[in-house]
C-alpha cells in the first residue's frame, strides 16, 4: 500500500515538472521582452506595427534586429499578448481593444481576459459575451452586481446611469484623440519616408 502511495506521488510531480517544462517552453527568454522594447523604442514602425517581425524586406533592411529574433523564437507569442490588428490593418494594444472592442477580445483573444482580470473593475460580458460598462450592469441588473460583482459597491441606479452616459462621452473623447494621434503618427511617418527617400 505505502508503495502504491509513494508511487502516485511520484506520478503527480513528473505531471507537474511536465506542465512546468512545456509553460516555461513557451515563455520568452528572461530579458527577452525588455529588449523588444528597446528593439521597439528605437524605430517608430516598428512601434506602431509589431507585424513586421514577419516582413522580409523589414527584416533584410534590419539584419541586426533579424538576427536577434533568430534568438528568440518565442518573442512572437509575447507580441500577440500585447494587442493585434483592426480591420483597417492598424495595430492596436489590448487596451485600446478593451475600451474600442471588447466583444471581439471576447470572441478571438479571450486568452487577454485571463491574462487582464482587472479588466473586470471597469465591467463584464453578459451571456452573450457582450460586454457592458459597471453603469449598465449597476442600471439594469443590480441583483446581478450585488451577486457577481460585491467588489464595485453599492451604485444608485441614477448613479449608474450618470456614470454610464459619462463613459459614453469619453469614449468618443478618447477615439477623437486616438485619430488625431493616428494623424499625426502618419505625417511623421510619411516625413520620415520623404528623408529617407532624399538622403539614402
Amino acid at each position: 500500500m505505502r508503495l502504491k502511495i509513494l508511487f502516485g506521488y511520484a506520478a503527480a510531480a513528473a505531471i507537474g515538472l511536465m506542465f512546468a517544462f512545456a509553460a516555461a517552453a513557451q515563455a520568452p527568454a528572461p530579458g527577452a521582452e525588455a529588449e523588444l522594447h528597446h528593439w521597439m523604442a528605437r524605430d517608430p514602425r516598428l512601434e506602431a506595427d509589431p507585424g513586421l517581425m514577419d516582413d522580409p524586406i523589414y527584416l533584410r533592411n534590419h539584419p541586426e534586429f533579424a538576427l536577434w529574433l533568430q534568438q528568440h523564437p518565442r518573442v512572437h507569442r509575447q507580441v500577440a499578448m500585447w494587442g493585434a490588428y483592426d480591420e483597417r490593418h492598424v495595430w492596436r494594444d489590448t487596451e485600446w481593444w478593451r475600451v474600442n472592442n471588447p466583444n471581439w477580445i471576447y470572441v478571438h483573444h479571450p486568452e487577454w481576459i485571463e491574462a487582464h482580470p482587472d479588466w473586470r473593475r471597469y465591467g463584464d460580458w453578459d451571456e452573450r459575451h457582450e460586454w457592458h460598462d459597471r453603469g449598465w450592469w449597476a442600471a439594469n441588473h443590480p441583483d446581478w452586481v450585488a451577486a457577481h460583482h460585491p467588489d464595485w459597491g453599492a451604485v444608485h441606479r441614477e448613479a449608474a446611469i450618470e456614470h454610464h452616459e459619462a463613459a459614453i462621452e469619453h469614449h468618443e473623447a478618447a477615439m477623437e484623440h486616438h485619430e488625431q494621434r493616428m494623424e499625426h503618427h502618419e505625417e511623421r511617418m510619411e516625413h520620415r519616408e520623404e528623408h529617407l527617400e532624399h538622403h539614402p
